[in-house]
């Protein structure tokens, strides 16, 4: 959200935001207008009008670090989910068979997935439940973490 990648940014990245004009003269329509007042002198401020680009929009609620208070609370969200982490489907191949071969006891063979799937998160869309940082400045905070990794695999299980 930070970086205006997200899926909810693409409104004013896509050009429906309000007309800006860049440092460079360019313009364009990615524009915003932020809450807030104007301080003017009096006791009541006016309306906030200037326009800026969107990018503060984003980067000011959900990666600012900044002094002013609350400013990333749009970026803390309850972390709970539950994940099918391993799932194996086994044959056992029957007695009668096994018995001819006059080497195994019993013989058996699974096919095995994990990681496969979130069952459900309360995280919002493309954030990864178990791609937060751990234990210093950046705890808690998703950040260069390495994709999830589904696996698939055989396994053939004998007793001799």
């Amino acid at each position: 959200m930070g970086q205006g990648e997200a899926p909810e940014t693409v409104h004013e990245r896509d050009g429906h935001g309000l007309p800006f004009t860049f440092p460079d003269g360019t313009k364009a329509n990615v524009g915003v207008i932020l809450p807030g007042v104007v301080a003017d002198g009096s006791t009541s401020g006016k309306p906030n009008t200037a326009v800026v680009n969107s990018w503060w929009k984003y980067a000011g609620n959900y990666q600012s670090w900044s002094n002013v208070p609350l400013v990333r609370s749009n970026s803390i969200f309850t972390n709970s989910w539950g994940k099918l982490r391993e799932l194996a489907l086994t044959y056992r191949i029957p007695p009668n068979l096994i018995s001819k071969t006059g080497i195994f006891q019993n013989l058996s063979v699974s096919l095995i997935g994990r990681d496969l799937f979130y069952l459900f998160t309360t995280l919002p869309d493309r954030l990864n439940p178990e791609g937060i940082n751990g234990t210093s400045n950046t705890q808690g905070i998703q950040w260069a973490q390495l994709p999830g990794v589904r696996s698939f695999g055989l396994s053939v299980k004998a007793g001799f």
